[in-house]
């Protein structure tokens, strides 16, 4: 998958609206985190730093402790999208 394809799929699922008002079942979270993931292995530092939140949406934890794991994931996807657009747009030509 390229660059642009996978900056349109994180920005869609980053933009969801489950993303920014909670996620409906803690499988819902952990659906989304199983899709975003492999998205995130262009940059090991993110997918590393991703997955080791999303192993604590699989448990049995208070919110308290899931709420922070998961605005760290959200900040990886975050900073993987920001990455993506500056590399596609220094590596674009100009148009002449």
């Amino acid at each position: 998958m390229d660059k642009r394809k996978i900056l349109d799929k994180l920005e869609e699922f980053y933009n969801m609206d489950e993303v920014k008002a909670g996620f409906s079942s803690q499988d819902a979270c952990i659906e989304w985190s199983n899709k975003v993931a492999p998205l995130l292995k262009f940059n090991n530092q993110y997918y590393i730093n991703f997955m080791q939140n999303a192993h604590k949406m699989n448990l049995g934890l208070s919110a308290q402790s899931i709420i922070p794991a998961f605005k760290i994931m959200r900040s990886q996807v975050q900073m993987a999208i920001e990455e993506l657009k500056s590399e596609i747009d220094n590596n674009e030509e100009p148009v002449t």
